[in-house]
């Protein structure tokens, strides 16, 4: 390759590959250079993460390269789009698929009109000039003017977003936030670059080419900030001072100045600190404070709003109501599920909580029964997969809560309805700040679910802090009715919410007894695949049986085992195997499958729904939809949540085997035979702890074994769950002191 650097500017007339990571390979044609008619450029990412477009304008910097294979070309050293001048705005426009519609035609004709003074049409928006010499329809004039907006704010950000060391693709999302002003934003405060970057970066940004000191007042504030944010994303929504206090230390990478900079932050109001009685001083972003205080204020709200229910409880609230309700039951309803029926039908606001098969559903059935005929009642879950299985043990309509907050969006929601939430353990402050937002006027509130199941996701907790701080109406339920009291499972399953290690048989495979909980244990990682697909084995022999773990790659490893044991075993039966792939992975019938990050609503597939492929069809057939279009059938298989579905080829997008599934997808659903992967062997997790083992154990409707490291079980289940740690600015003990 020549050391001789060539520049020339050019307008991109071809592109010939966009590359990817390798870049982009594309002809320019030059304004003035020594080359001829066009120029290859090769553009690697690493010089200019941004692809050019057909009709742009290009500044490029780079050395000739004559390659045997790819010819001659340059290679691009520094590469970067500008505006074009003079008449070069006529193919600028003409061939710029971002100005789709206009062609060179209309391009030339509005350069034949205005020439320069096109330029400032432009940039003004300057419609009634434009559209006295040259004919263009709203939606063109539309196109044209944004698409200029859009290059005269971009370019010198992109510029800009190089020189300081940031991916230029970042400069879109950049102008979108503060458009032409961009520039000038990020130079008055670098820091606001953390929107898009990380902690070093913009650091270095700003004190090595923005010319930050590294006592500035904007870095010490926006380490206080970073600090606070970094605990978010750890799901807490506050933190101690001496917690703020060491990370804002490790950030400015000396002690001296954080006691300084928490100081600022406080005073310039981006951080806000608040009294905990059980913290001292709690330190927030100002964003996580208001959604917070919200909730607390709308909870308080509809607490002590106008009690609409009373005159309903003194017309419909009687021992013959409730022994209506009560003789349709196969058994008796325990006291404390009067109680709770009692509390939500006098409550504007009200929560149930308890474990798993303790009759919550029960519960709401019979407080559905008091209301009369023409009550509102909206029932909404996490998944729309939870909502289905509500929806079926209630006898109600459910929807998923991104539904509810879909339909609050767009039409909003009915007055003086009653709103029941479940799985509510899993709402962290932001979704459950929304869904406040979304209430209307005289909306009654009531979330069902049980704090020691998994915890949210997202920051935060709510429903572990109404219990946490006494809220008074509150019934928990404790007695178990779902599962059979031989079993064993009900006090397993209450020694692990109480943190105490239960003692556990070991599980040896042929002798088991069908019944409870047990555990296989291993230590040795390479047999702890063996030693789940033979409890695996035995559990699916004897009925509906299903593993749950931890990590996806660990129930990916099972699948494929699993997936080979039934071809293998179909082969050997000489039955018919046809096989196809979703996602790269094989199925074939017989194959247990999963649908998975999508919902299909029309046909009751959603995210989590289990199934089995019955058919493979050798010959794919076409089908039409409901919406006309023709569709490609290529198999069939019967899921828990839809029954028999035939599967198309835009289906398999969705579709994985579903043998092993993680504990978070298995919220909510129970088999009667449970595999618990506990593979973490001699080390730490932050997936695993006691709520996942709780959640686990209580799937199972007769048994369930634990196959892994009986060290680890112990200790996991005698710690507090992770979630109760989380640091929570959100509090209920006003509230509870107020009612």
């Amino acid at each position: 390759m020549s050391k001789h650097q060539f520049s020339f500017r050019g307008a991109v007339q071809r592109i010939v590959s966009h590359g990817g990571f390798a870049g982009a390979i594309f002809l320019v044609e030059p304004f003035n250079s020594a080359f001829g008619n066009l120029i290859k450029v090769r553009l690697n990412a690493n010089v200019q993460s941004i692809v050019p477009t057909l009709g742009e304008v290009w500044d490029i910097t780079g050395a000739y390269d004559d390659d045997t294979f790819y010819g001659e070309q340059i290679i691009a050293e520094e590469a970067f789009p500008v505006l074009p001048s003079g008449r070069v705005l006529v193919e600028f426009i003409g061939k710029n698929p971002k100005f789709a519609g206009i062609g060179v035609r209309t391009a030339q004709k509005m350069w034949m009109a205005f020439g320069e003074e096109l330029y400032e049409i432009l940039t003004q928006k300057n419609e009634d000039i434009l559209l006295s010499r040259v004919n263009l329809n709203e939606t063109l004039l539309e196109i044209l003017f944004d698409a200029w907006e859009e290059y005269e704010q971009i370019i010198p950000v992109v510029r800009f977003f190089h020189a300081i060391g940031f991916n230029a693709k970042l400069a879109n999302k950049a102008v979108e936030f503060w458009g032409k002003e961009t520039v000038e934003k990020i130079k008055e405060d670098p820091y606001r670059l953390l929107a898009f970057g990380g902690w070093s970066q913009v650091d270095a940004a700003a004190r090595g080419k923005l010319n930050v000191s590294s006592d500035a007042e904007i870095r010490l504030i926006a380490a206080v900030e970073e600090a606070l944010y970094r605990a978010y994303d750890d799901k807490h929504t506050a933190q101690n001072y001496q917690s703020l206090l060491r990370q804002t230390k490790k950030l400015l990478g000396a002690s001296k100045g954080a006691e300084r900079a928490i100081k600022l932050a406080l005073a310039d109001g981006r951080v806000q600190a608040l009294e905990n009685a059980n913290h001292g001083n709690l330190y927030q972003v100002v964003g996580a404070m208001a959604m917070e205080r919200y909730i607390r204020e709308r909870i308080t709200e509809i607490s002590q709003g106008e009690n609409h229910q009373l005159s309903m409880l003194q017309e419909s609230y009687s021992d013959k109501r409730l022994a209506e309700f009560e003789a349709t039951l196969p058994y008796r309803l325990a006291e404390e599920q009067r109680k709770a029926i009692k509390m939500v039908v006098e409550q504007p606001f009200a929560v149930i909580v308890g474990g798993a098969g303790v009759g919550k559903t029960t519960v709401l059935r019979g407080v559905y029964h008091m209301f009369p005929e023409n009550a509102i009642i909206i029932q909404a879950a996490l998944t729309n997969r939870a909502a289905s299985r509500m929806s079926e043990a209630t006898g109600q309509e459910a929807m998923s809560i991104a539904r509810l907050l879909f339909v609050a969006s767009v039409e909003g929601l009915p007055e003086n309805a009653y709103f029941f939430i479940d799985e509510a353990s899993m709402l962290d402050v932001p979704t459950f700040y929304r869904i406040c937002k979304a209430l209307t006027v005289g909306s009654k509130l009531y979330l069902i679910g049980d704090q020691h199941q998994l915890p949210p996701i997202g920051p935060g907790l709510v429903l572990h802090k109404l219990v946490e701080d006494g809220y008074p109406h509150i019934t928990k339920l404790t007695k178990v009715h779902r599962q059979a009291n031989e079993t064993g499972i009900p006090i397993v399953a209450e020694a692990i919410r109480n943190m105490v290690p239960p003692s556990l048989e070991q599980f040896v495979s042929g002798k088991s007894k069908g019944l409870g909980v047990s555990i296989c244990p291993t230590d040795d990682t390479s047999t702890l695949t063996d030693a789940v697909l033979a409890a695996y084995r035995e559990f699916d022999h004897a009925g509906e049986a299903q593993i749950v773990a931890a990590r996806v790659e660990t129930c990916l490893q099972i699948n494929h085992a699993l997936h080979l044991e039934n071809k293998v075993y179909r082969e050997y039966k000489k039955q018919a195997i046809h096989a196809l792939f979703a996602n790269h992975v094989e199925l074939c019938e017989g194959d247990k499958i999963i649908y998975k990050d999508h919902n299909d609503l029309t046909r009751k597939l959603f995210n989590g729904s289990l199934g089995v492929i019955t058919r493979i069809y050798a010959n794919p057939v076409s089908k039409a939809n409901d919406y006309g279009d023709m569709e490609i059938v290529v198999a069939e298989a019967e899921f828990d949540s839809a029954g028999v579905v035939q599967l198309t080829e835009g289906d398999l997008e969705y579709i994985d085997l579903g043998y092993a599934i993680t504990v978070h997808k298995a919220q909510g659903s129970q088999w009667e035979r449970v595999v618990i992967v506990s593979e973490f062997v001699g080390e730490q997790n932050p997936i695993i702890d006691n709520t996942w083992f709780y959640t686990a154990v209580t799937r199972c409707e007769k048994q369930a074994v634990i196959v892994g490291s009986r060290e680890n079980f112990l200790y996991q289940v005698g710690m507090p769950p992770r979630a109760f740690s989380r640091v929570i600015g959100l509090s209920f003990r006003n509230v509870t002191e107020v009612l």
